[in-house]
């Protein structure tokens, strides 16, 4: 595999790994078929590294930004600089800036999207971090540009009032049209014997509908 990474050869490389025993083809040193492709969404194999820090400026102390590189970013021996200033904000050097442990980010003079350039001296690892600010008490989180924001709640279309979802009601079999004697219209006759006029609504004799006539 070196030689594959001194003659410019990379994807001819392959994963290998060293397990701590023999398994059961005999194998020692396990090696995998392909090279694994860097993750996009990791702020380590990002071709720029960069990630947020969100926190409250006013509370986090630089004793606290420290634990958060650590433990956030897994590094060993956290160094942070002011980006475009080279200020020394954080060193691995001990004695160097533990005199600003107590201090607050925004005693120091860090503002909201200030960006820190930050490296591990005993790694071979460095990140952009940008700060925002946050009105939490003394907490931080990490936050990458792959985090997708939180979708905004979709709206329920309003009901009519009449409780139907707005299209026209589908007539459907009612007891009224079943019942055959429901619409009929009754007629008396005066004594004189002249038919009292029917009204202008009537029933059809081969439909159910009712017809208005004019």
């Amino acid at each position: 595999r070196a030689q594959s990474i001194l003659k410019g050869n990379i994807e001819a490389c392959t994963s290998v790994y060293l397990r701590p025993k023999v398994n059961h083809r005999g194998q020692l040193f396990v090696p995998e078929r392909t090279l694994t492709a860097p993750n996009p969404k990791c702020y380590v194999c990002a071709p720029k590294p960069e990630v947020g820090l969100a926190c409250n400026l006013k509370q986090l102390t630089l004793k606290d930004l420290t634990t958060a590189f650590k433990e956030g970013l897994n590094m060993q021996a956290p160094d942070a600089t002011v980006e475009g200033k080279g200020l020394v904000v954080l060193s691995s050097e001990p004695g160097e800036t533990d005199h600003n442990n107590d201090k607050t980010l925004e005693e120091l003079g860090l503002s909201d999207g200030c960006a820190l350039m930050v490296d591990d001296f005993l790694q071979n690892y460095e990140v952009r971090v940008r700060l925002q600010q946050e009105e939490k008490e003394k907490s931080w989180r990490l936050v990458t540009d792959n985090d997708a924001p939180m979708p905004a709640p979709v709206a329920e279309p309003e009901k009519p009032a009449n409780g139907s979802n707005g299209s026209e009601p589908k007539p459907g079999p009612s007891k009224a049209r079943r019942d055959s004697d429901s619409d009929m219209e009754i007629i008396e006759e005066d004594d004189e014997g002249e038919p009292v006029k029917p009204p202008k609504r009537r029933r059809t004799e081969m439909s159910d509908e009712v017809v208005e006539l004019c």
